[in-house]
């Protein structure tokens, strides 16, 4: 009835009998097969399938060029990634800049998934999930808003509170600035001008992360800098250029009295504005971490569009909300040869610094991958594209950037 194996260990004999095996792996979908079971009529390239197929157990940077189908990729990995039920669609995060994107991302995915709950081969349990359950795209400040209205009152901000819209923060702006008594000599503008630079300020300090007392601390030093340095030869002082500097800098100092006004008049009001949205939500998530903990529970897969146009908030946000120990499974897309906003606080060296905000576990890093035939354009427009991008500076420490291929 029994005999002792070799390892000491009883071993039954009986009739019929078969020993466990280990468990039976179910195989994956390829992205071809993906691709056709959500109804259409062309596979991804190599280069997009090795991205919609990559580990889900780590954080990954895309390097997509301009005309790359990086809108086509990412939705097609989501499809890839419900298909094989690697995570529930509910469970898919997309964040991008604009209403616009972010419809067409959603847009593109619903697509698949409307056909993928169709296709005959598909598990009727994923099918009957598939009815009632669907991934969410929104904008990053979208995205901001929910954890300020479901987490401010962590930070003092009310969940009721307001989002002021242009005309109604131009008009608090107007009154603070018509209302103001202090010094102005700095600022030889009237009231127009200085209501915009006080909103364009008062953004671009929470966009930042600057608060009006560092800007006030920073702008000493460096006038403190400039006129230390010696005279010397036939200069008399600091050049003409560089006083002029340092006067747009006074003049902005000049502005921070009315900034603080002007949130003063929001806070009284029990008001934010969309660039606090982003401010606050930045705060919340760096200083509660079990919010963190509840989004990653929530969100199993995180998808981030234009990964290098993402200011110093949003990045503050993401990162304690998705990155460092937490070793979250982010897919980023981005092209440091398209950063264009950092006039608020975007760098394109936000993709090379990745792996730091993003590291994943010791045993599953960050990985990179590239994205470089272009299908919007043809040999001669690239060729001039890839000349002028040539005299862009490279990354530091990253591998070099791919020419574009038609």
């Amino acid at each position: 009835m029994s005999r002792r194996a070799a390892d000491g260990q009883l071993a039954l004999d009986l009739p019929g009998f078969v020993a466990p095996g280990p468990a039976a792996v179910p195989e994956l979908l390829d992205p071809a097969e993906v691709a056709r079971r959500c109804g259409l009529s062309y596979a991804p390239s190599a280069e997009q399938a090795a991205v919609v197929q990559a580990p889900v157990d780590r954080p990954m940077v895309v390097v997509a060029g301009a005309g790359s189908g990086k809108t086509e990729t990412m939705a097609a990995r989501v499809a890839w990634l419900v298909a094989n039920q690697l995570v529930a669609p509910e469970a898919v995060l997309g964040l991008t800049f604009t209403r616009k994107a972010a419809s067409e991302l959603g847009a593109r995915i619903r697509l698949r998934l409307t056909a993928l709950a169709a296709h005959p081969d598909t598990d009727p349990d994923l099918r009957a999930r598939l009815e009632v359950a669907t991934p969410t795209v929104a904008t990053y400040h979208g995205y901001a808003a929910g954890i300020v209205a479901e987490h401010g009152l962590r930070i003092g901000v009310e969940p009721g509170a307001g989002v002021l819209g242009p005309a109604m923060c131009w008009g608090q702006a107007a009154t603070v600035v018509a209302a103001h008594t202090g010094d102005m000599a700095d600022v030889a503008l009237g009231l127009v001008s200085t209501t915009e630079d006080v909103l364009q300020l008062a953004a671009e300090l929470g966009e930042h992360d600057v608060t009006p007392d560092q800007l006030r601390r920073w702008t000493g030093q460096l006038h403190d800098q400039v006129h230390a340095y010696p005279v010397t030869g036939r200069t008399k002082g600091p050049y003409a250029d560089v006083l002029k500097m340092l006067g747009r800098q006074r003049a902005r100092v000049a502005l921070l009295p009315m900034v603080e006004a002007f949130e003063a008049r929001k806070r009284a009001a029990g008001a934010i504005d969309y660039a606090d949205q982003v401010a606050s939500a930045a705060r919340v998530a760096t200083g509660s971490p079990d919010v963190g903990r509840r989004e990653r529970a929530r969100w199993r897969v995180v998808l981030l569009d234009e990964y290098q146009d993402t200011s110093v908030g949003q990045l503050r946000m993401l990162e304690a909300l998705f990155g460092g120990a937490g070793h979250h499974p982010v897919l980023a897309v981005g092209d440091p040869r398209q950063s264009i906003y950092g006039w608020r606080g975007a760098s394109s060296g936000t993709i090379e610094r990745f792996p730091r905000t993003f590291p994943g576990a010791p045993d599953r890093p960050a990985a990179r991958l590239t994205l470089s035939t272009s299908w919007r354009n043809d040999h001669a427009v690239l060729a001039v594209a890839n000349r002028v991008a040539a005299d862009l500076p490279q990354p530091a420490q990253a591998a070099p950037l791919p020419d574009l291929t038609a």
